[in-house]
């Protein structure tokens, strides 16, 4: 069973298809998420490796792209969660909703960890906004 952790909301000046194509693509990831050391490409998963001070050290990420919305499932990490971008055309340019959901019943105190991990996601996508923009 899912949980909704957070949403992020973030308008960018960019067109669609280059946002699409960034976030489509999870060996750019170090681009905008800068405690991610390492992504490798193993058939269609690929095996992210962050900092010492990350929650998921190592996971296996796989990509769900249905055109305005793509997920990233996050596996064999300490911490499974599906976090989810939706894609919107406005008139500056494109929205930008970012949902993070954990997949399974875990110890540790959302109540407490939300906001920090809340702010931590919505500084990568404004990091990945300046790439687009």
């Amino acid at each position: 069973m899912q949980k909704a952790v957070f949403t992020n909301i973030l308008d960018v000046t960019t067109s669609m298809t280059g946002i699409q194509a960034l976030l489509a693509d999870p060996r750019r990831l170090h681009e905008w998420v800068p405690d991610i050391q390492s992504v490798t490409a193993v058939a269609a998963q690929f095996q992210v490796t962050r900092g010492a001070g990350a929650l998921n050290k190592h996971e296996v990420i796989t990509v769900t792209n249905s055109g305005t919305m793509i997920t990233y499932h996050s596996r064999q990490g300490w911490l499974e969660y599906d976090l989810v971008f939706t894609l919107r055309q406005v008139t500056a340019g494109v929205q930008i909703q970012e949902d993070l959901y954990l997949l399974d019943e875990n110890n540790l105190p959302l109540s407490l960890l939300a906001p920090i991990a809340k702010y931590a996601f919505n500084v990568n996508l404004e990091r990945l906004a300046q790439i687009v923009a």
